[in-house]
């Protein structure tokens, strides 16, 4: 039932190296601050300049990390700095032939992202990327996305996934993996930054993207990110 999703799991244990680099423990996604004023840049929101990707060919140990991403707006402006936190693109939905729904999520560490734009979410193109992908199976009905990932969340405060299944409270099946060899670019729209348990509002995922900026934390709404065909 599993290998029908569309994408391969290529571990079914989600370690801290996955939101990690190099196998170092992962950062703990932290509340998120109020907002700030959004300061944006004066370049036109145009698909992504090729020489922000990193080429592949790195040296053992680099930090191919972008030191700067590019975050393009509905405006046509786009706003320029270090994301933070694990971003969550929009679900794959289905129903099998026998019968089952499934839900398929994927998780993108924020400091793999050069680019956000018009064709798509971009990695960086280097060996050590690793996206975080989660399935949930449910027999009886289509998986609700809200329990799903506040399931995810609970288990996985700090980012750290100790199980490969969970169980939502309704008993939808969570099955938790990555995926070795991701897509360079997701054509998926971003429909928020994964929370944390002790987010104030309570909410799994919040619906906005924080980057650090020479002017410090900005926070930039869902709703002004470039539409993702």
């Amino acid at each position: 039932m599993f290998l029908k999703a569309k994408h391969r799991l290529a571990s079914f244990i989600l370690t801290g190296s996955l939101f990690g680099c190099g196998g170092a423990p992962a950062q703990s996604v932290q509340p998120v601050p109020p907002p700030l004023e959004v300061t944006t840049s004066a370049q036109s929101a145009a698909p992504a300049n090729q020489a922000s990707q990193t080429e592949s060919s790195v040296e053992p140990g680099s930090d191919t990390r972008p030191t700067s991403s590019r975050v393009a707006l509905r405006s046509g402006e786009a706003v320029e700095g270090r994301i933070i936190g694990i971003l969550v693109l929009a679900p794959e939905e289905k129903k099998e032939n026998d019968g089952a729904y499934t839900l398929v999520l994927h998780f993108l560490n924020g400091r793999d992202i050069t680019d956000i734009d018009a064709q798509g979410v971009h990695l960086r193109d280097a060996p050590d990327v690793t996206v975080g992908a989660a399935i949930a199976v449910d027999e009886k009905r289509a998986p609700d996305l809200t329990e799903v990932l506040t399931t995810w969340v609970k288990n996985a405060g700090d980012g750290h996934i100790p199980m490969e299944l969970m169980r939502t409270p309704s008993g939808t099946l969570i099955r938790v993996g990555a995926v070795g060899k991701p897509e360079r670019v997701f054509k998926r729209r971003i429909i928020g930054e994964l929370s944390t348990e002790d987010n104030p509002g309570g909410q799994p995922l919040v619906d906005s993207i924080r980057l650090e900026t020479p002017k410090g934390t900005v926070m930039v709404p869902i709703s002004n990110l470039v539409e993702i065909p």
